[in-house]
């Protein structure tokens, strides 16, 4: 890890003086120098770290080292912010400038000279000089492979299992290709729990292939094919040339639903990410991804999933870990002490598994335990006492409470978590546990605070003393404001506001952090708008939620030249002030957006001049997409390629997506759209649509076209809501025959299906019916449903018997009835339904029993009564068992 580390450090020296960052703070000479001698440093360092183990003296040239280069990076950290400010500021050195630059000259000649010492120290140790270069092989050491290592070991990774299988195999069946991140720390177990997932009896069953590849931290494409096809083909492939190896890796996934475990992954590089993904997109529907790394801003723009974050270990779990390493067993008692010793040591590993194994394996090494007096005392060999003190140096610290007189060398810290308690990740992963928030404000060289704490208010104003700071997450905080300090942090670049329910407004001078990639907004409720030249920010990839102010410099035209990706909600289109400032917005020329919310959020039908006024003023949103102004590469219909997701909400002047229906397809990629309020005319373009919903709540009376969505031949999911005022047309699910789910809630149908409702939808496999009133039965076109799995009635209330036809779906698995006032009875051929496993009962006030062949449904295996207190005492005094 450290030869990694050094040869960051060397590309971030060499970057620096292409910049001039060396000329302009009369530091070039010494920079040169120092790229100089730890490129020097580097060609031992392999040999250093492996001989560590062995002599104290090289523990100790290696700790000098380390605590060098974090003060080497420190500087430049410095200086590089320096001059950005400086630019900012017109390039006008002042006063305080001069003593700066006088400053970092200073502590730079010190750096370079320590790090010679260090350098010529090296001579002492006789290492083997290996080659410094760029490889493209992954270290054995970090090299990982699907196999599940010691599985009888594993701890509290059950919940995390079941979310992802699940999503694998149930949520993602309408994608082309899904990815989804694994998030976690270094020893969280993230590795561990993807071996879990590959090695799943519902994965391997549901996909075709499966692949494993441990990326690491060199994302070489052409090195990454070739171990896909290598994992698919269990045969080394000798292909250098990338279209080739493309070519070879199409042959071998074309249409496969393929599972594909990326393992590892640092590279946050967008571009590479993208080439990869258009590669691998060559599968089934289906196909999924899913990549295991420790960077949130990696899972930010490989995910099409929301990420799973692993999070810390119960101390229980730990417990076991630690007791197996240490002990040698799983089970039975500890001698004497030992337990109580032992749980106290893995209250410190902060739920890191990794950590919890490696106390353990340390304390298996205690030579002998001498019990004889007051407190135990455990004996260790010097050389693992040495190796022991080596690891931790002084990065093992604790701090209990704010009168500890043990306190932390910030200089090494670099990332802190809080809640209240806080545990911090120094360079070793090591926990840390201080009481107060203004302790944290001490560590000024932190690269990641996350400070995830509910009672938190108020962000300190020393917060602007974290220059070096790339990370701040302040979720789930009670923060309104942001300090004006804030602003001085011009290294940041993610920011996490997520679910600040009580946060008004961003600092109005964002616009001078012009490192900033990611602002993170979702779930903040009370933010009026954002602030004015947010627009400035050109590096700005993720912005979740913008906000239309009700002032001229609060508008969409902010957007104009931003590159935005993800996911972006814009919230008060009705403050939007005139028709221009809505198509400067642009979004049409952000090909990399791939979850879009509209959202207009006022009574449409107030008399109110100035409500009025902003209705009328939103022309450039009666189409989407109003003309087709350039052609070629560049034209309309080549952008919005990566928009999946689309939601359209009340926006009530809104007459249709496209204004011309030769534009071409806009929306190619979309995959799953939500329509309030407003029903869109769909047509081929369309084709790869999978998950509409349509709610009419606030449609006046209408008239619904027989072949609105006859178009959509791929469709797999539909909901239809509130269509009340109007009755849905007898055709209307003409075309559908790819529709595996349909919900019909709160709509307008008559007492029985139309004619050939039913029949239009051959592959149906869940049908849920909700608050249909009018309803009495379904006739016998339920038959016609061959495949259904799962039926839902809930609120039908003039329905007074089960269909007819349902008896003759012999692969009906789930049965759902709900709030079925006039049913007074269930069917005697219930039972007939061999394959139902599942059947839940709420809210039947006039059933007394069920049918008593119901005990010999072999297959039956959940039964739910809920508000039918007679029914429930005729089940029990069946024997039948009610969850």
């Amino acid at each position: 890890m450290a030869e990694a580390f050094f040869h960051v450090l060397v590309e971030n020296i060499t970057s620096l003086i292409k910049s001039e960052v060396g000329l302009i703070m009369g530091v070039n000479k010494e920079m040169k120098k120092l790229a100089n001698t730890l490129t020097i440093i580097q060609k031992v360092l392999e040999d250093a770290e492996d001989k560590q183990f062995q002599s104290k003296s090289i523990q100790n040239w290696l700790s000098q080292l380390n605590n060098m280069a974090y003060e080497i990076e420190d500087i430049l950290d410095e200086c590089n912010t320096e001059v950005t400010k400086l630019k900012l500021k017109g390039g006008k050195f002042n006063l305080n400038k001069i003593l700066f630059k006088y400053k970092i000259g200073r502590r730079m000649k010190d750096a370079v000279e320590k790090l010679e010492a260090i350098a010529e120290d090296r001579h002492k140790f006789h290492f083997q000089e290996t080659v410094v270069q760029q490889s493209n092989k992954i270290d054995w050491r970090r090299a990982t492979g699907s196999i599940v290592n010691e599985p009888d070991h594993i701890y509290g990774r059950d919940e995390d299992r079941e979310k992802i299988v699940d999503a694998l195999v149930n949520q993602v069946s309408e994608h082309r290709l899904s990815v989804l991140p694994i998030v976690g720390i270094g020893g969280m177990g993230k590795t561990t729990l993807a071996q879990l997932i590959y090695n799943d009896e519902r994965v391997t069953l549901h996909f075709n292939s499966k692949l494993w590849v441990c990326v690491s931290d060199h994302f070489d494409l052409i090195a990454i094919l070739k171990a896909i096809i290598e994992s698919v083909t269990e045969d080394r492939s000798n292909l250098e040339n990338l279209d080739s190896l493309q070519c070879r890796l199409r042959q071998e996934l074309n249409e496969k639903r393929y599972l594909l475990i990326l393992d590892d992954v640092w590279n946050d590089n967008q571009e590479d990410w993208f080439r990869l993904k258009s590669i691998l997109a060559c599968g089934s529907i289906g196909a999924s991804i899913v990549v295991t790394t420790r960077l949130q801003k990696v899972a930010d723009i490989v995910g099409t999933l929301p990420a799973h974050c692993l999070t810390q270990l119960l101390e229980e779990h730990c417990w076991l870990l630690f007791k197996v390493r240490a002990f040698g067993q799983k089970n039975g008692q500890l001698h004497g002490n030992l337990e109580t010793i032992g749980r106290r040591i893995v209250k410190k590993c902060g739920g890191v598994p990794l950590a919890a194994k490696a106390l353990g394996a340390l304390r298996s090494f205690f030579q002998e335990v001498d019990t004889s007096g007051r407190e135990t005392i455990f004996k260790m060999h010097d050389l693992v006492h040495d190796l022991a003190q080596s690891i931790m140096g002084n990065k093992n610290l604790v701090a209990e409470t704010e009168n500890s007189s043990r306190k932390a060398s910030n200089s090494k810290i670099r990332e802190v978590h809080y809640w209240g308690i806080i545990s911090s990740t120094i360079t070793s992963n090591i926990a840390l546990q201080v009481s107060t928030l203004t302790t944290v404000m001490n560590y000024t060289r932190l690269r990641t605070l996350k400070l995830n704490y509910p009672r938190m208010e108020e962000l300190p104003s020393a917060i602007g003393m974290m220059k070096h700071l790339r990370h701040l997450d302040l979720s789930l905080s009670s923060i309104r404001t942001l300090p004006r300090t804030f602003c001085c942090l011009f290294n940041l670049q993610i920011l996490i506001l997520n679910h600040c329910s009580d946060l008004k407004c961003l600092p109005k001078n964002i616009r001078y952090m012009t490192n900033l990639r990611h602002i993170l907004l979702e779930e903040c409720s009370s933010l009026s708008h954002v602030p004015y030249r947010i627009g400035e920010l050109v590096s700005l990839k993720t912005l979740s939620l913008f906000v239309v102010g009700d002032k001229i410099d609060n508008q969409l035209d902010e957007l104009e030249h931003l590159n935005l990706g993800g996911i972006l909600e814009i919230k008060h289109l009705e403050n939007v002030q005139n028709h221009m400032n809505a198509k400067k917005a642009n979004l049409v020329e952000k090909p990399n957006l791939r979850d879009l919310a509209l959202r207009w959020e006022g009574d449409s039908t107030s008399s109110n001049d100035e409500k009025f006024l902003h209705l009328r003023s939103l022309d450039a949103l009666e189409y989407i997409v109003e003309e087709n102004e350039i052609q070629g590469e560049n034209s309309i219909s080549s952008k919005f390629q990566s928009l999946e997701v689309l939601t359209l909400e009340i926006l009530p002047n809104l007459k249709g997506l496209l204004k011309e229906e030769e534009i071409g397809e806009i929306f190619l990629n979309l995959k799953e759209m939500t329509c309030r309020h407003f029903l869109p005319s769909f047509s081929s373009k369309f084709e790869n649509l999978s998950s509409l919903e349509l709610d009419f709540l606030m449609i006046g009376e209408t008239t619904f076209p027989e072949d609105a969505l006859e178009a959509l031949c791929n469709l797999e999911n539909l909901r239809v809501c509130h269509a009340w005022r109007h009755r849905l047309p007898e055709k209307w699910f003409r075309g559908l025959n790819s529709v595996t789910k349909l919900e019909l809630s709160g709509c307008r149908i008559g007492s029985c299906f139309p004619e050939g409702w039913l029949s239009r939808l051959p592959a149906l496999e869940e049908l849920i019916i909700d608050g249909c009133s009018e309803l009495v039965d379904v006739a016998e076109q339920i038959s016609y449903l061959r495949l259904l799995k799962r039926l839902s009635l809930k609120l039908v209330d003039d329905m007074v018997s089960l269909p007819q036809g349902l008896q003759h779906i012999l692969c009906l698995q789930s049965l759902q009835l709900n709030g079925l006032e006039k049913l007074t009875s269930l069917p005697d051929w219930l039972p007939n339904l061999a394959s139902l496993t599942m059947l839940e009962i709420s809210y039947f006030p006039a059933i007394l029993s069920l049918p008593s062949s119901i005990q010999g449904m072999t297959n039956f295996k959940f039964l739910s009564i809920q508000g039918c207190p007679q029914l429930e005492r005729d089940c029990l005094q069946k024997g039948l068992q009610i969850l």
